[in-house]
């Protein structure tokens, strides 16, 4: 009774510029080894894993959206990417709590 685990959060997102992977095409093996690492872990822990694989929409900020005034929308996405990425974890975080 009473014994608490560890939440893992992963998210897993594909970058706009489609660096490792389509849509449609499996994930490489790298990105599976990694992934089957960390549920065997959770699983031997009794922790508990939060995965995302689709970023919260819209990714863009209004502010950024200001910076972006001579850019298309995907290219503004793409110059943000990965600070919007990085804040995702803590955005899983507080949609978990």
């Amino acid at each position: 009774a009473g014994h608490g685990g560890i939440l893992i959060v992963q998210p897993v997102l594909m970058d706009a510029s489609s660096t490792w992977g389509h849509r449609k095409a499996a994930r490489p093996r790298w990105l599976r080894a990694i992934l089957a690492t960390n549920r065997h872990h959770a699983r031997l822990h009794g922790h508990c894993v939060i995965l995302r694989w689709q970023p919260t929409q819209p990714q863009l900020t209004k502010w950024q959206r200001r910076g972006c005034v001579k850019m298309d929308e995907k290219t503004c996405t793409r110059n943000n990417e990965r600070e919007n990425f990085n804040w995702e974890k803590h955005l899983m975080l507080y949609e978990y709590l």
